[in-house]
């Protein structure tokens, strides 16, 4: 208590008594992830409004002895940013949320960490422009910093990779408080943060750090045209290998911004998650972005009829989405989409899903529980292309392995699955089982539709059963080599490196943090 007290000192001394938070509900709801639960809560949550701060409160830490754990919206699920000792202060950086420049001419945006996706894309609107990565399916809330922090991919993945390719320009607070600038910026001579890549690439030992080796407090990113046309499209494959050898030639081909399925469990799911009424409420954005008033509602009304029909007999789910500087481009690309999928025995089905998520991008995220109110938890494998199958097969038999867990527990699983450039394979599995909701939860989902949802208590052999078929997977999948988003001290990265390698990130985290006060324990697995 008594150190509590000496730290609590300290941030009064930095921050007024409104950007240091201090109640149980805050500190609760902060000690979770979306999945994670800490040992102990934080000492409290303080909230920056400006760099100054950043730098004074690392400074103190480290004279007082605390560690500093940096977060956005918190909607990781990886142990990135909750405490791992109890004498952490977690950092909300949701208040630094500026937009600070939008460069037309030079084709950059800077923002302050807090900027939301849905935020950017907001401002970006009338300009013609966005980012080339451009956000997540939580962007309504979820910021920028975290994403560049932790990793993230979805929109614009498909052709242009995960939030770290858009990334030209940043400014970190460092361990000792100082303040360093990457890329182009870093010159007192005129400064522009346009390019990335001056000498050696010092922004990108920031990315993915998971808050490790500093704070950041202002990002640049690249800016290209917007696509004047987006055509979408739906098919069903009855075959997983099938599905899988469509969406890697597709990613390979770069012909889809996003390029994504679900397994037959997710696609049933989500018919009975979001109701009709739901979607329709989505579709009538489509509806007001038609040209022409007919085809506006010659579009809806062909979507509410058949929208649905298909689900029972769709098996895999694919969806792809093409863009272009004109009609014929955004065509041509959805054309050899078609005859991959051809070739690969898929057939076109309602396009509904796609167009629905491209209609409302950032929506409410009420699935951070299950249709009956379960816990769930995501997480995921990239691989080269040549391995995409071999991470789905070798995935399920560790599912098989457990059947008897999964049967005693009532879990259920399905994938959600993606392409990511011209290399990369993404399979997210996602696990449904009973469980007490946390706060965080609360904190996100509708009131009205968190009501509504069948309440559990705790399970203490339910949540080690998931943890257990979960670590096995994950273990499985670094024998194939797999890559991870949202390391936290989830995956297993430093016991992966090689001895080299090792060596320069054991460097830079005692250059960047001597102290050790950046998140203990993220990126040590």
């Amino acid at each position: 208590m008594a150190a509590s007290k000496v730290i609590i000192d300290a941030l009064l001394n930095i921050f007024p008594g409104d950007q240091v938070d201090l109640s149980g509900e805050s500190l609760k709801l902060n000690q979770s992830d979306v999945f994670f639960t800490a040992m102990a809560p934080p000492v409290a949550v303080v909230f920056p409004t400006a760099v100054a701060q950043v730098q004074d409160l690392i400074k103190s830490a480290g004279e007082v002895g605390f560690s500093i754990a940096p977060k956005g919206a918190g909607l990781s699920y990886s142990d990135g940013y909750i405490p791992h000792n109890a004498h952490t202060v977690i950092v909300d950086m949701c208040k630094l949320n500026q937009i600070m420049e939008i460069n037309e001419r030079d084709r950059y945006v800077t923002v302050q960490p807090g900027v939301t996706w849905e935020q950017l894309h907001d401002a970006l609107a009338k300009t013609g422009l966005r980012t080339p990565f451009w956000g997540t399916f939580s962007g309504k809330y979820a910021t920028i910093g975290g994403a560049v922090s932790q990793g993230a991919k979805f929109f614009g993945s498909g052709n242009q990779g995960s939030v770290a390719e858009s990334v030209l320009s940043l400014d970190v607070v460092i361990g000792d408080g100082s303040l360093v600038s990457t890329g182009s910026a870093a010159t007192p001579h005129n400064p522009s943060p346009f390019y990335r890549y001056y000498g050696p690439d010092l922004t990108g030992l920031f990315l993915g750090d998971c808050g490790a080796y500093g704070i950041k407090t202002r990002l640049t990113m690249q800016l290209i045209p917007a696509p004047q046309s987006i055509k979408t499209a739906s098919f069903s494959f009855q075959s997983a290998a099938d599905m899988i050898g469509a969406m890697t030639e597709i990613g390979a081909q770069k012909l889809a911004s996003e390029c994504f399925a679900l397994d037959p469990f997710l696609v049933n799911l989500r018919m009975k998650f979001e109701g009709l009424g739901e979607d329709l409420e989505s579709l009538q954005k489509v509806f007001a972005a038609q040209r022409s008033l007919v085809s506006g509602i010659t579009e809806l009304a062909s979507m509410a009829l058949h929208g649905r029909r298909f689900i029972k007999s769709v098996g895999f789910l694919m969806s792809a989405v093409t863009e272009g500087g004109d009609t014929s481009e955004a065509d041509t690309k959805m054309a050899k989409v078609l005859s991959i999928v051809k070739r690969h025995t898929g057939s076109e089905v309602p396009n509904s899903l796609p167009k629905v998520i491209r209609a409302s991008p950032f929506r409410k995220i009420n699935r951070l529980l299950g249709p009956q109110g379960e816990r769930i938890v995501w997480f995921h494998a990239m691989v080269p292309n040549s391995r995409a199958l071999d991470l789905y097969l070798e995935t399920e038999k560790v599912f098989d392995l457990y059947a008897s867990e999964i049967e005693a527990f009532k879990l259920r699983y399905g994938y959600l699955i993606s392409v990511n450039g011209p290399s990369t394979f993404g399979l997210e599995p996602i696990i449904y089982f009973e469980g007490q909701a946390l706060p965080i939860h609360t904190r996100y989902i509708d009131p009205e539709h968190f009501e509504k949802l069948p309440k559990y208590p705790h399970s203490a052999d339910a949540l080690q059963a998931v943890f257990k078929i979960r670590e096995a997977i994950i273990g499985k999948w670094s024998e194939l080599g797999a890559t991870h988003l949202q390391i936290g001290r989830t995956y297993p990265y430093l016991s992966t490196r090689t001895d080299g390698s090792r060596s320069v990130l054991n460097a830079i985290k005692l250059m960047f943090d001597p102290l050790g006060i950046f998140n203990p324990g993220v990126l040590e697995k």
